[in-house]
C-alpha cells in the first residue's frame, strides 16, 4: 500500500526484511519460549522503527506489528483480519501450507494490516 505513514514515505529494503527475519529466527531458536515483547521491541523499534522518524509513524508500525507478534497467533482461532481470510495456519505438512497460501488473494486488502479500505484508493 506503498508508504504507510502520516506524512512521511519511509523506504522500506529487503535489507529491513531480512534482518528481521534473522532476529526473529534468532529468538525463537534460541529462547524457550516465544519472547513476543522483545520481537515487537527489536523488530518494531530497532529494525523498522530506527527508520521512522515521526512518532506517530513508529506508532502505527507498532501497532501493526503487535498484530503478528502476539501469543495469541498460535489459537487456531486468532484472525489477522475481521474477514477472517488471514491466519496463520495450523501446524501441517508443506502441502497443507501450500495449499493454504495457494487459496490466499491475489490482491492483499488493506484490512490484512489493520489499514482503512481507503488506503487501498491511495494505492491506486
Amino acid at each position: 500500500f506503498g508508504a504507510i505513514g502520516w506524512n512521511i514515505p519511509y523506504e522500506w529494503m529487503n535489507s529491513d526484511l531480512k534482518t528481521g527475519i534473522m532476529q526473529v529466527r534468532m529468538y525463537l531458536e534460541d529462547q524457550p519460549g516465544v519472547p513476543y515483547e522483545t520481537l515487537n521491541a527489536v523488530v518494531g523499534d530497532i529494525t523498522y522503527g530506527g527508520r521512522a522518524t515521526d512518532a506517530w509513524d513508529k506508532r502505527t508500525n507498532l501497532s501493526i506489528l503487535r498484530k503478528y507478534f502476539t501469543e495469541e497467533v498460535m489459537d487456531d482461532s486468532y484472525k489477522f483480519s475481521k474477514s477472517g481470510v488471514y491466519f496463520a495456519p495450523p501446524e501441517g505438512d508443506l502441502a497443507a501450507q501450500r495449499d493454504y497460501v495457494s487459496h490466499l488473494p491475489l490482491h492483499d486488502e488493506p484490512e490484512t494490516f489493520g489499514l482503512h479500505e481507503n488506503a487501498d484508493i491511495t494505492l491506486q
